[in-house]
């Protein structure tokens, strides 16, 4: 596995091309308050059967709300059926921006039906997302930093 830290500014360009201007079209609760969105084409994956994106988004060891002009719809301490039934208002929906904000990388991603979803990180050992470009490289932001790793593709 290749490691690269990058600077703020790359890391948010990769947000800008790769995030910003889609829609996901796949949103799914994971395990736990784990969130995945898919963007860009379809990929059939022979192993478990199960259809990805071309570019994925993680939120893992984060705690995260949607809110809609200033009220809260729904977030990851709420119970599963109302989790769900929150993201389910992203999918489709353009991102209309993704900024990284602060000095602990919370996300921010506003979409066209004016839905905003925010991330928290909550620790300070692992990942609070991953961004998945292609089937080899994972932007993420261990520590503090942010990071560029070969990985295989996402499961």
């Amino acid at each position: 596995m290749i490691h690269s830290e990058l600077g703020p500014d790359e890391i948010q360009r990769t947000f800008d091309d790769r995030v910003a201007g889609h829609a996901p079209w796949n949103v799914r609760l994971g395990h736990g308050t784990y969130v995945f969105l898919d963007f860009g084409n379809v990929i059939n994956d022979g192993e478990s059967a199960r259809q990805r994106g071309s570019v994925q988004l993680w939120i893992v060891e984060a705690i995260w709300r949607i809110e809609d002009s200033g009220r809260l719809i729904c977030g990851s301490d709420d119970e599963g059926t109302a989790m769900a039934n929150g993201l389910a208002y992203l999918r489709h929906q353009t991102v209309t921006s993704a900024f990284l904000t602060g000095p602990l990388l919370d996300l921010q991603l506003t979409f066209e039906n004016g839905m905003t979803f925010r991330t928290f990180r909550c620790s300070a050992e692992e990942d609070a997302w991953r961004l998945f470009v292609d089937a080899s490289t994972v932007f993420h932001a261990p520590d503090g930093t942010f990071a560029r790793e070969s990985a295989n593709q996402p499961e």
